[in-house]
């Protein structure tokens, strides 16, 4: 049976002031097994944020726990288990002056500390990650000359160089051109047959739809968590239910690709 790597048991969230709470999350249980590709979707406002910031220890459990091969993590492995990549990368790298290779390697700054030499072992691990990633060639380049696709490369290098267990994308294709997207996925497809294990938190189930081996829907409670092709078996009742509003997925039947959820006034 499958390792299980990350889980999340019985996460509740409240937005407290003093005049009112509001629910973000309500009774969370998810399971993820290594080498997965989990895609966590659903409308703005619904509590993927809230989630994820809970999953990287930006915020305090209120309720419940998270789980890394079975135990509470503690502040020194929880970072070096988990890569991340925020949705705003790209817009940071903008103006950026630092080359690939410095912006790959500030990855590993928490593991090495922020003014310690890099070792010879750092080095192999960069032309590994920049490898993998096809852009030995922007080796050198500065980051703010790059496209938004190229850029999220980096980035994406940036959080694998520490060889995490897990890779956490918000909203990864922000910032980037249609045609770049399919080209991003399919990096995310080399990464899972290499071993990483996945986690992508996007509202766009057009295009996950292909991608994914499991899909999440998340509104405030856990709707739907199951199987790519239990996913798609999903009515347009079942989804206007997470989504609060009428809901249809349209299939391109040439390539079989699915586009943006449509939104029925």
């Amino acid at each position: 049976m499958t390792q299980v790597v990350f889980e999340i048991n019985n996460i509740s969230y409240e937005y407290r002031d003093r005049m009112e709470h509001t629910t973000a999350l309500k009774d969370i249980n998810l399971t993820i097994h290594k080498g997965d590709f989990v895609a966590i979707v659903g409308p703005n406002g619904s509590g993927k944020s809230t989630l994820l910031k809970l999953i990287l220890g930006i915020k305090k459990l209120q309720t419940g726990e998270i789980l890394i091969d079975g135990k509470k993590p503690k502040d020194s492995t929880f970072s070096e288990k988990i890569g991340y990549v925020s949705q705003k990368a790209a817009s940071f790298a903008k103006g950026f002056p630092a080359t690939v290779e410095e912006v790959v390697l500030a990855g590993l700054t928490k593991k090495r500390g922020l003014f310690s030499r890099y070792k010879k072992e750092d080095y192999i691990r960069l032309d590994d990650v920049l490898k993998l990633l096809d852009i030995e060639d922007l080796r050198n380049k500065n980051i703010s000359l790059l496209s938004g696709g190229q850029t999220q490369r980096v980035f994406i290098a940036r959080a694998l160089i520490n060889n995490p267990e897990i890779l956490v994308l918000d909203e990864p294709t922000e910032g980037i051109d249609a045609r770049n997207i399919r080209s991003f996925y399919e990096v995310l497809t080399k990464l899972k047959k290499a071993g990483t294990t996945i986690l992508l938190v996007t509202h766009d189930i057009g295009v996950v739809i292909d991608q994914a081996d499991e899909v999440a829907c998340l509104n405030e409670f856990l709707h739907f968590h199951g199987s790519n092709k239990e996913f798609r078996n999903l009515n347009e009742a079942d989804l206007s239910k997470v989504y609060g509003y009428p809901l249809q997925l349209v299939s391109h039947d040439h390539n079989r690709d699915y586009c943006e959820v449509s939104h029925h006034d």
